[in-house]
């Protein structure tokens, strides 16, 4: 169990990292026994969940009501969780907290969360270590992890596009007017890449002029702007610190969805009761005793349904009548 407890606080630390609610290890172990503390706290890491994957805002509507309607939404079918049951505020879920938390978990798997948050924070290490990063750089990479924003820029940025400019002409004035536009762009392009390739050549043999070992032009630039290298430094460690986690949970994910399975278990527990035969000599109670009074068999005899109680009676009946 403590390698377990271990697994779910990984994930609660991923959870928060995402910008998601702070939750703790407990709130899952009291939404395994169904207990109301934990149903706020769960409400409202769905809510974000449901937020970042739909692109909606949370209406005047309660937490239930937009929970419930965005995850049949989003395909989750389990009836159990759609059902209510009546409470003194409001309409409340039927198990409400190990509704809520079975419903947490489909949702990281459907969402893809952890493997978002893994290609987000390796394309911001990327940016950090290579090019020349900037204070507004790192501010970017900040305000995404607080806001949500990387969650929708790890997967929709490369959907968006900008909208085309109109070059169609319909003389031959225009054309050659544009001829003329593309030829100047061209030209002005030309030399501003001659600039910046005079600028990298100076500043690379300044470098090798000034440094007896062989430094990246990056951290040539971090080592000029210290405020930079603090920031780019602590951010990159930030970083690491996710990814360092994300690698434990990748390693112990398995064990989390073991636990799940017992959570499912946890709902409808097997209630074995015990049953003695009496008036017979011949009772076996340690067979009976394992046997559950609602089962059912099917008699040869009668052609019907009936209880495998009743049945094991009869048959212990017309064996004694044979002896």
């Amino acid at each position: 169990m403590a390698r377990v407890k271990e697994v779910i606080s990984t994930l609660s630390s991923l959870i928060q990292h995402g910008g998601l609610p702070k939750v703790v290890p407990e709130t899952f172990r009291a939404a395994k026994f169904n207990k109301s503390e934990s149903e706020t706290k769960l409400e409202e890491i769905l809510i974000g969940l449901i937020e970042m994957e739909c692109g909606v805002r949370q209406s005047d509507s309660g937490d239930v009501e937009f929970v419930a309607k965005h995850l049949n939404r989003l395909g989750y079918d389990r009836d159990s969780f759609y059902e209510t049951k009546e409470s003194d505020d409001a309409k409340r879920r039927r198990g409400e907290s190990r509704e809520l938390l079975l419903a947490l978990a489909w949702l990281l798997v459907r969402t893809k969360y952890v493997e978002r948050l893994f290609r987000y924070i390796t394309r911001a290490c990327r940016a950090l270590t290579t090019g020349f990063p900037d204070l507004s750089a790192c501010a970017r990479i900040e305000t995404s992890l607080r806001d949500r924003s990387w969650f929708s820029s790890s997967e929709q940025i490369a959907k968006k596009r900008d909208v085309a400019i109109v070059r169609t002409a319909e003389t031959a004035g225009n054309l050659l007017k544009q001829a003329v536009l593309m030829k100047n762009r061209a030209v002005n392009a030309l030399r501003a890449t001659e600039a910046q390739e005079t600028l990298f050549l100076k500043l690379f043999h300044k470098a090798h002029l000034c440094t007896s070992c062989r430094l990246s032009m990056t951290e040539i630039h971090l080592l000029r702007h210290p405020d930079v290298l603090k920031r780019c430094s602590d951010l990159i460690i930030h970083c690491n610190e996710i990814l360092t986690q994300i690698g434990e949970w990748k390693r112990g994910e398995t064990l989390f969805w073991q636990w799940m399975e017992s959570v499912l278990n946890q709902e409808n527990p097997d209630a074995q009761k015990t049953l003695k035969f009496k008036n017979h000599e011949h009772s076996d109670d340690v067979i009976a005793s394992s046997i559950n009074p609602a089962v059912w068999t099917y008699s040869f005899d009668t052609g019907k349904g009936v209880p495998i109680r009743e049945e094991i009676k009869r048959i212990e009946e017309a064996l004694l009548e044979k002896i």
